[in-house]
């Protein structure tokens, strides 16, 4: 989202989706450290959006922001509201590490991890270069995680486009209490 305008044909440029509890025991790449279902068909999801370039698929880590799929990380165990979390702030620092600014970006993210890059992600960031351009959660207005998978296999399959998630975001109405009152409520 820059400035509130939306692209609606432009195709995904990158893609970032959450992160997931079940872990491998030991360090390994991002991409094969989350082992859960979930984190699996979200994954094979953004790499059909973006044709497989795995280059353009980061991965929204509760205790490291973004990480790219081939980087080496230890498995933790903090999910996003704990105290070892990374702040909204942490996290807008490694968005304009990590992300290309500028890009059409799809998200995978549920609940708390949508609602913490929705805070990263200030209006005014834009007018310091570092925004990411128009972003669409897939998951955004989902009745739970059977729903978000429904999605995540529609966009894997083809069936879904980021022009829908693009649709669905702009008519989904944002709660507008800040994120530190939204993840103590959740």
């Amino acid at each position: 989202m820059a400035n509130g305008t939306h692209t609606h044909e432009a195709e995904v440029e990158q893609v970032i989706i959450g992160c997931g509890g079940a872990k491998l025991d030991h360090a390994a790449p991002a991409r094969d450290l989350y082992t859960g279902q979930a984190f699996r068909l979200n994954l094979a999801a953004a790499l059909a959006l973006v044709d497989g370039d795995d280059g353009r698929v980061a991965i929204l880590s509760a205790k490291h922001g973004i990480v790219q799929l081939d980087e080496i990380i230890e498995p933790y165990d903090v999910t996003v509201g704990d105290a070892e979390a990374i702040t909204p702030r942490e996290l807008r620092r490694s968005l304009a590490f990590r992300c290309v600014s500028g890009f059409r970006t799809a998200l995978l993210l549920a609940n708390a991890y949508a609602e913490l890059f929705e805070a990263a992600h200030l209006d005014d960031w834009d007018q310091r270069g570092m925004a990411i351009e128009a972003t669409a959660n897939l998951f955004v207005g989902s009745k739970g995680i059977g729903d978000q998978r429904g999605r995540a296999s529609s966009a894997r399959k083809g069936e879904t486009t980021p022009a829908d998630a693009m649709a669905a975001y702009e008519t989904t109405p944002r709660d507008p209490r800040p994120y530190e009152q939204l993840v103590r409520a959740a």
